[in-house]
C-alpha cells in the first residue's frame, strides 16, 4: 500500500481542483427560418402567366435549385422563376419582428428551437446565420423577442446568473461593471458580446465582406461559409487566450440549417478548411431539412488533446512534487 503524506495529498488536490476549473465552450451557429422557427414569411415566385405566388421558406428549400432553371408545378401553377422583388418581406424590419412573434405564439417550433433556448439560458456564444436581408440589429431584436416570449422567469434568472458567471470567468466583470448593471443591461451586454448576427443578403453583410448581397438569399451557401468563419474569428479574438491556456475546453461548435444545399456546403467547408484551422474544435453539423435532426460530426485531434490534457496534469503534479524535495 502506498501512503501519501498530508502535504502531498493537499498539493495533488489543489492541482486537480485548479484543472477542474476548465470550462466547456459550446458554440452555436444557427439558421433562423425552419430551423429555429417556422416563420410565416413568404417569398414570391413568378408563374408562366405572369402572376406572383407566395412560397414558404420550407418549400423554397425544396425547389430552390429548380427556380429559374426549369418550369415546375407548385400549388396548381407553373413556376418559371423568381418574382422581380421576390424577397421583399425578408428585408423589411417590421415583418421579421411581427412574424417572429406570430411563430412563437402559434407554437411553430423547428428542430433547433430547444437547442437555441438552451444556448441562451447557458449564455453560450451564438451566431444567427440566415439568408434574410434585414439589418443585423433587427435580427438581434428578434432574439430579444424570443427571450421575452419563450423563456420562463426561472429561465431568465438562470440566464442572467450565467451571463454574470461567464463575464467573471473571462475577467470582464469590471469592464462591463457587472455588479452595477441591471438584468436588462446584462442581457444587452450578452447579446452584443456573445451574439453575432449574419443576415447574408443584407446590405450590411455585403459591405462588410465586399460581396454582392443581392445574391445572398437565392444562393446563400458561400455567404454562410464566410459568416461561420468570421464567427469563429470573433470568438478567438475574444477568448483565444483562455483557449490556449486550457481554461476553455473541450470546445464544440454546432451548426444547424434546414437547407440540404447549405448543409452540404458547410460540411465541405469545415472538412476542407475550418477543421484544419481549429483542430481542437469538435464540429457538429445538424441537417434539419426533414423536420428532424441528422448529425454529422467532424473532429480531428480531440483524443490527442485529451491525452495531452491528462499528461499536462500529471507533469504539473510531478513538478510540484519535485519542489517539495
Amino acid at each position: 500500500m502506498i501512503f501519501i503524506n498530508m502535504s502531498i495529498r493537499n498539493l495533488i488536490k489543489n492541482v486537480l481542483h485548479e484543472e477542474v476549473k476548465q470550462k466547456k465552450l459550446k458554440l452555436f451557429a444557427l439558421d433562423w427560418d425552419d430551423n429555429i422557427l417556422r416563420m410565416p414569411t413568404k417569398l414570391y415566385v413568378k408563374t408562366d402567366d405572369g402572376d406572383s405566388v407566395g412560397m414558404s421558406t420550407e418549400d423554397f428549400a425544396i425547389y430552390r435549385e429548380k427556380i429559374g432553371k426549369e418550369p415546375f408545378e407548385f400549388e396548381g401553377k407553373t413556376i418559371v422563376g423568381l418574382d422581380s422583388d421576390a424577397f421583399r418581406d425578408f428585408t423589411r424590419s417590421e415583418s421579421f419582428l411581427i412574424d417572429t412573434e406570430k411563430a412563437i405564439r402559434k407554437n411553430r417550433k423547428s428542430p433547433s428551437f430547444v437547442s437555441f433556448k438552451k444556448a441562451l439560458i447557458k449564455a453560450s456564444p451564438f451566431s444567427i446565420i440566415t439568408a434574410r436581408g434585414h439589418d443585423p440589429e433587427i435580427i438581434k431584436q428578434g432574439v430579444k423577442v424570443f427571450i421575452d416570449l419563450v423563456l420562463s422567469p426561472e429561465d431568465k434568472e438562470r440566464m442572467i446568473n450565467n451571463i454574470k458567471n461567464v463575464l467573471k470567468f473571462e475577467n470582464r466583470e469590471k469592464f462591463y461593471k457587472v455588479d452595477q448593471s441591471s438584468d436588462e443591461q446584462l442581457l444587452d451586454i450578452y447579446l452584443d458580446y456573445k451574439g453575432r448576427y449574419y443576415p447574408v443578403s443584407s446590405k450590411e453583410f455585403g459591405r462588410q465582406f465586399k460581396l454582392d448581397s443581392a445574391k445572398g438569399a437565392s444562393s446563400p451557401e458561400q455567404s454562410k461559409k464566410i459568416a461561420l468563419s468570421d464567427f469563429l474569428e470573433q470568438v478567438y479574438d475574444e477568448v483565444g487566450d483562455l483557449i490556449k491556456s486550457g481554461k476553455y475546453g473541450p470546445i464544440s461548435l454546432g451548426f444547424s440549417d434546414d437547407d440540404p444545399g447549405n448543409v452540404r456546403s458547410m460540411v465541405n467547408h469545415i472538412q476542407d478548411e475550418l477543421s484544419m484551422m481549429y483542430p481542437e474544435i469538435k464540429f457538429i453539423v445538424k441537417d434539419t431539412s426533414e423536420g428532424g435532426m441528422k448529425k454529422i460530426i467532424i473532429k480531428r485531434e480531440r483524443e490527442l488533446n485529451k491525452d495531452l490534457n491528462e499528461n499536462y496534469i500529471i507533469n504539473k503534479i510531478k513538478k510540484e512534487l519535485y519542489k517539495l524535495k
